[in-house]
C-alpha cells in the first residue's frame, strides 16, 4: 500500500488505535508512526513479512499479530505468490491472471485466522475513541467489511481505507463497487480516493456521525414501540381478570339472593358466601387500579413514542438538508423504516503484502498526488 493512503490519518488530531490489516513487511509502518495514533495493531499472515515487521516495528505503540482475518478462528490455507502482495486465503480467479501475466502461486503455507471482534478485543482496542482500519487484504475484502458493519454502532470504526480489486479477483471475493456501497448504506462516507491506479482503487471513508444518531433514535424508537405493545398486552390481560371477577361476582350475588330467599337455616352458608364476595369485590378494587395506573402507563408511553418520532423526523429532514448541501442524493431517503428495518450480519477477511509489490508486475501507471480530504 503506497505511503500516500495513509496521509489521511496524519491529518487527524483525535485517533485512537490503528488497525491495518495486510501490514506485510512495515512499509506503510513510518507514516503510521507519523499519525497521532495511540496504538498500531499491525495485522499480517505471511511469515517472511511477520519477520521483517518484527525488525521494523520496534515503537512501544506498536503491537504485531501473526494471523488471518477470517470469519472463524482456526487454521486456513496462505496461497503465497511470487508477487507477494497477492497472497490470499482465496484461489485467484482468470482476471488476475489477466492482470498479472507472470504470477504463479510458490508456496501454501497454514496460518491462524481470527474474526475482527477478536482481534479488536485481544488488542485491547477501545470502542470508546475514534479509531481507524485498513483493509489490504487481497480476496478477503468484503467478508472484512461485513465484520466491520456487523460492530455495534458504538463500537465502529470512525475511518476506514479500503483498498480493493475494481474487479471481483478471486473465489467469492467482492468488486471495490460493492464494498463502497455496503460502507455508504451502513454510514461512511467518501472522503477521498487514494489511488490513480484504476484496476486498485483505494477510498477514505469516515462514519457520518448524523448516521450514528439517526440509529440511536431508532433503536429508542423500537424500544419504545416494544414496551407500548409490553403495556397493551399487560392492560389487555387486567381487563379480561376484571371481567372473569365480575362474572364470579354476578354469580356469587346470584346464589347469595337465591339462599337468602330459600332459607333463613343456611345463614352460615351465606355468610361464607358473603365473605367470598367481599374479597371478590377488593380482588377487583385492586384490579381497577391496577388497570388505571397501566391505562397512565400507556399515555405516558404513547407520549414518549410520539416525541421520539417527532424526533427521528427531524433528524431525517436535516440530514436530507445535509445531503443537498453536499450535492448528493437525501440520506435519509435510503434509511430504513426505524421500526422494521433489520440490522446487519457480519463477515471476516485476512491480510496480505504491502501494494508497492502488488505493483512491481504491473504495466507501470503514471501517479498523481493524492488529494488530501
Amino acid at each position: 500500500m503506497p505511503k500516500s493512503f495513509v496521509d489521511p490519518l496524519k491529518k487527524l488530531s483525535q485517533l485512537g488505535t490503528v488497525v491495518h490489516l495486510g501490514a506485510g513487511s512495515g512499509l506503510d509502518l513510518p507514516e503510521l508512526l507519523a499519525t497521532q495514533a495511540r496504538r498500531i495493531v499491525l495485522i499480517e499472515p505471511g511469515p517472511a513479512a511477520v519477520a521483517m515487521l518484527r525488525k521494523a516495528a520496534t515503537d512501544a505503540r506498536c503491537t504485531i499479530m501473526a494471523l488471518a482475518i477470517a470469519p472463524d478462528e482456526g487454521q486456513a490455507k496462505l496461497r503465497q505468490f511470487n508477487f507477494p502482495a497477492l497472497s490470499s486465503l482465496k484461489a485467484p480467479l482468470p482476471a488476475l491472471s489477466d492482470l498479472f501475466p507472470g504470477m504463479a502461486q510458490t508456496v501454501t503455507t497454514p496460518v491462524d485466522t481470527l474474526p475482527l471482534a477478536t482481534v479488536m478485543t485481544r488488542a485491547g482496542v477501545d470502542p470508546s475513541e475514534k479509531n481507524a482500519l485498513i483493509i489490504d487484504a487481497p480476496g478477503m475484502e468484503g467478508q472484512i467489511v461485513d465484520m466491520a458493519l456487523a460492530l455495534p454502532a458504538s463500537e465502529r470504526f470512525a475511518h476506514i481505507i479500503l483498498r480493493a480489486g475494481a474487479l471481483a479477483l478471486y473465489e467469492g471475493a467482492s468488486s471495490f463497487d460493492a464494498l463502497s456501497k455496503a460502507l455508504a448504506d451502513s454510514g461512511y462516507r467518501s472522503e477521498s480516493n487514494l489511488s490513480t491506479d484504476p484496476d486498485f482503487p483505494a477510498v477514505w471513508f469516515r462514519l457520518d456521525p448524523l448516521f450514528i444518531k439517526f440509529k440511536r433514535l431508532e433503536t429508542t424508537l423500537e424500544e419504545s414501540v416494544a414496551a407500548r405493545k409490553q403495556a397493551e398486552d399487560n392492560a389487555r390481560q387486567h381487563q379480561q381478570k376484571i371481567d372473569a371477577l365480575e362474572a364470579r361476582l354476578t354469580k356469587q350475588t346470584e346464589e347469595r339472593e337465591t339462599m337468602r330467599a330459600s332459607s333463613v337455616a343456611d345463614k352460615q352458608t351465606l355468610k361464607a358466601q358473603t365473605e367470598m364476595v367481599e374479597v371478590l369485590q377488593s380482588q377487583n378494587a385492586r384490579l381497577q387500579d391496577d388497570l388505571a395506573r397501566a391505562a397512565a402507563h400507556r399515555k405516558k408511553l404513547e407520549a414518549e413514542f410520539l416525541r421520539v418520532e417527532a424526533q427521528l423526523q427531524l433528524m431525517r429532514e436535516f440530514m436530507d438538508l445535509s445531503a443537498r448541501r453536499e450535492g448528493s442524493a437525501p440520506v435519509a431517503a435510503s434509511l430504513p423504516d426505524p421500526v422494521t428495518a433489520p440490522t446487519p450480519t457480519p463477515t471476516p477477511t485476512p491480510g496480505a503484502e504491502a501494494a508497492p509489490a502488488r505493483m512491481q508486475a504491473k504495466k507501470p501507471v503514471r501517479r498523481s498526488k493524492a488529494k488530501s480530504p
